[in-house]
């Protein structure tokens, strides 16, 4: 088992083909909790868990907006080490 954090940084740009655009730019942090399992000398099965909280800027051609995101997150990994 093991838990720990992350920070991330959250830039995306996207144009239509109407001829808009936007962009959003955002910030989170994500508490992270799992179990990490080795099957053999370099190869690990894992689950994750990640609760991430985070601030948003969305900005298009007229207006800009802010907001808050939340995401809960669940993975299962396949690792292999080198």
């Amino acid at each position: 088992p093991y838990v720990g954090v992350g920070i991330g940084l959250n830039i995306t740009f996207l144009d239509s083909s109407g001829g808009g655009s936007s962009t959003a730019i955002g910030v989170n942090v994500a508490p992270v909790g799992g179990v990490k399992a080795f099957v053999s000398e370099r190869m690990s099965v894992e689950y994750a868990l990640s609760y991430q909280v985070g601030l948003l800027e969305f900005c298009n051609d007229v207006d800009c907006y802010g907001g808050n995101s939340n995401t809960l997150q669940n993975a299962l990994r396949f690792n292999i080490y080198y």
